[in-house]
């Protein structure tokens, strides 16, 4: 098969959300064609979808590498770097691709929600979650990631999960310098 045959094999498959098959047809096609930048963009969704996030943002940045005015590979980029919570990366991304296409609604609503989310007092803090011991451990998990990335953006959800699971009473005490734990065991005492 030539790449483009690889590439359309690899879209029905990310379709279809079967995105271990999809991964391997695009990575064919990649290799097929390396200065294609349409392959990488697509194998960038597939690994997004994946929350292989690291990947995804590599295969976004070889895309714009190729087709420096890419408007989807800074919309994929930016994506990336909203789920790594590099939200400034992002807001950068975003403008950059703001400045070669500036009638795009899809990259000002992009825009708006990221710089939003640089707003959110708990993003600061955000990247200690992966190296401290108490949350380091959840940071590996997808399901977890994406219901923390959800809750990121809406303090009061973040706020109920706190109340509820013992895993976001962690990312509070990360993320805000306060430990919960200990505030509720010196309660009990009292």
């Amino acid at each position: 098969m030539n790449a483009t045959e690889w590439k359309e094999k690899g879209n029905a498959y990310l379709k279809n959300k079967e995105y271990t098959e999809a991964l391997k047809c695009y990575d064919e096609a990649t290799i097929l064609e390396p200065n294609n930048h349409i392959h990488f963009s697509n194998r960038s969704a597939c690994n997004f979808n994946m929350s292989n996030y690291t990947k995804a943002l590599e295969d976004a940045e070889k895309a714009i590498s190729i087709k420096s005015d890419y408007i989807k590979g800074y919309q994929r980029k930016a994506s990336a770097q909203e789920k790594l919570n590099l939200i400034e990366e992002s807001i950068n991304t975003l403008n950059k691709a703001l400045e070669m296409d500036p009638n795009n609604q899809a990259v000002k609503d992009s825009l708006a929600e990221m710089e939003a989310a640089a707003k959110n007092p708990f993003t600061k803090n955000f990247p200690k979650l992966f190296t401290d011991p108490r949350t380091s451990k959840y940071m590996s998990d997808p399901q977890f990631t994406n219901l923390l990335n959800m809750a990121m953006k809406d303090q009061t959800m973040l706020m109920g999960l706190v109340s509820k699971d013992p895993r976001f009473m962690d990312v509070f005490s990360v993320l805000t310098g306060i430990d919960l734990g200990a505030m509720n065991e010196d309660a009990l005492k009292n």
